[in-house]
């Protein structure tokens, strides 16, 4: 299947609450190396969004892999610099 009609069905699946099935449809199309399903994937996994399985790790890969494409230029900054400010929480003792 075309990675962008597997990137549509997943983002069909995902406004329709069936993440479990979206996810592995975003999974593939990103692996073919579709930009926007990188973001995407990496966006759901940043924060859990639609309860994805957050995987800060993951997120900052796909992301990074969406921003070599150019697509889009400025969201991978963004998001970037919200998941560093998440990594570096993570990393400060709860004691």
């Amino acid at each position: 299947m075309n990675p962008g009609v597997r990137y549509e069905l997943g983002r069909a699946l995902t406004y329709a609450g069936r993440i479990d099935e979206a996810i592995p449809e975003l999974e593939r199309a990103a692996a073919k190396g579709y930009p926007q399903a990188q973001f995407v994937l990496g966006y759901l996994y940043l924060d859990g969004r639609y309860r994805a399985p957050k995987d800060a790790c993951r997120a900052l890969d796909l992301i990074l892999d969406a921003a070599r494409t150019r697509y889009p230029s400025f969201y991978p900054n963004i998001l970037t610099q919200d998941l560093l400010r998440q990594l570096q929480a993570s990393d400060k003792p709860t004691s």
